[in-house]
């Protein structure tokens, strides 16, 4: 069997399996990049929801500060009043 199975490979197919591979690989890659920043706006959306616009402008100021105290380069975005959220019941 391994000798058959070694002589179906053709120059061809040789080609043909690194492409495959790379092809999956790409597009799990793709997949898995999409399911993460799903999971990261679902994170800004509950932070959103519990904090207020108050509490997150008072967090990005204190480690806004922490990290020119500290001489860390890190930006800190702005925040950002999110839309009303309408609710349909």
């Amino acid at each position: 069997m391994t000798a058959t199975l070694l002589a179906a490979i053709t120059p061809d197919t040789e080609l043909l399996i690194p492409v495959g591979v790379l092809c999956a690989f790409i597009s799990g890659l793709i997949v898995s990049t999409w399911r993460l920043a799903n999971f990261v706006r679902g994170l800004r959306d509950e932070v959103n929801q519990t904090w207020s616009f108050r509490d997150q402008e008072r967090w990005a100021l204190q480690l806004e500060r922490e990290n020119r105290e500290r001489n860390i380069p890190i930006f800190v975005p702005d925040v950002k009043r999110a839309p009303p959220q309408h609710k349909t019941e």
